[in-house]
C-alpha cells in the first residue's frame, strides 16, 4: 500500500511539476512523495508488520527515512542522467532496490522486538 501512496504520488507530481527542469522535477516528486507515503508506511510496519510497541520507535524511522530518501534520489538523479529517461520506470527500479535495504534497517535497528532504545543505540 505504501508503495501505491508513493508511486501515484510521484507520477502525479511529475506531470503538475512538469513545468521545472527535470532535475529538479524529479527530485521535489520524490521528496514529496516520500513524505506522503512514509506516514503511511511507519503506521503498517509497526503496527502490522513487526507489531512493534517501542515508543522511541519515530524518530529512529525520520532518521532512516531522511537517508534512504537522499540515497534513493541521487540514485535516480544518477540513472536518470545514465540514460535511464522513464521516469516511472526509473522509480519502480529504484524503490524496489531501496525497498529490500529499508526493510533489513527496520526490522534491525527500528522496529526491534524486546530491546529497550538505549540498548539498541548501545548495539549499533
Amino acid at each position: 500500500l505504501s508503495f501505491l501512496i508513493d508511486f501515484i504520488s510521484f507520477t502525479l507530481f511529475t506531470q503538475i511539476l512538469s513545468s521545472l527542469s527535470i532535475g529538479l522535477r524529479l527530485m521535489l516528486s520524490n521528496v514529496t512523495a516520500r513524505l506522503i507515503s512514509s506516514t503511511c508506511n511507519y503506521q503498517m510496519n509497526k503496527r502490522f508488520v513487526f507489531h512493534a510497541k517501542e515508543k522511541n520507535s519515530a524518530k529512529k524511522y525520520i532518521l532512516l527515512a531522511m537517508g534512504i530518501l537522499a540515497f534513493n534520489t541521487s540514485i535516480m538523479q544518477v540513472l536518470y542522467h545514465l540514460g535511464l529517461n522513464q521516469l516511472s520506470f526509473l522509480k519502480i527500479v529504484v524503490e524496489t532496490l531501496c525497498f529490500f535495504l529499508n526493510w533489513i534497517i527496520q526490522k534491525k535497528y527500528v522496529f526491534r522486538k524486546g530491546v529497550p532504545y538505549e540498548q539498541s543505540i548501545q548495539n549499533s
